[in-house]
């Protein structure tokens, strides 16, 4: 299939802070970040990238650092909840951009992003 083909994958992650402890996360653009902040994933087998980015929810707002950081006061589920057992929930969707070429060889590509809770 060609790059543009894939559907977005939706899932989530959890994260349980210390009590009475607000904080915000925010995830880095990558080990491929292209033209300036666009996140790509690189071939294992060449200098081949497909753009991606990861966005909060299932809107188009991108979860990234600076402003695009996501306060524990809004996470997906149990907002505001800071007793040190109740874990909070943030559902994130992952998409391939239309940018992409339609002549990217077929491959393996991967990419590792950092996630950063700041209190």
């Amino acid at each position: 299939a060609f790059a543009g083909a894939f559907e977005p994958v939706r899932t989530s992650m959890g994260i349980r802070c210390s009590a009475k402890t607000p904080y915000y996360v925010s995830l880095n653009n990558g080990l491929n970040p292209q033209n300036g902040n666009q996140r790509a994933m690189k071939s294992t087998a060449g200098n081949n990238y497909l753009s991606y980015d990861i966005y909060k929810n299932t809107s188009t707002e991108r979860w990234g650092t600076g402003s695009e950081r996501w306060s524990s006061a809004n996470a997906s589920s149990n907002p505001n909840v800071y007793d040190a057992k109740t874990q909070q929930s943030y559902a994130f969707t992952t998409k391939i951009l239309p940018n992409n070429s339609n002549s990217l060889p077929a491959g393996t590509y991967t990419d590792t992003i950092t996630v950063q809770v700041e209190f």
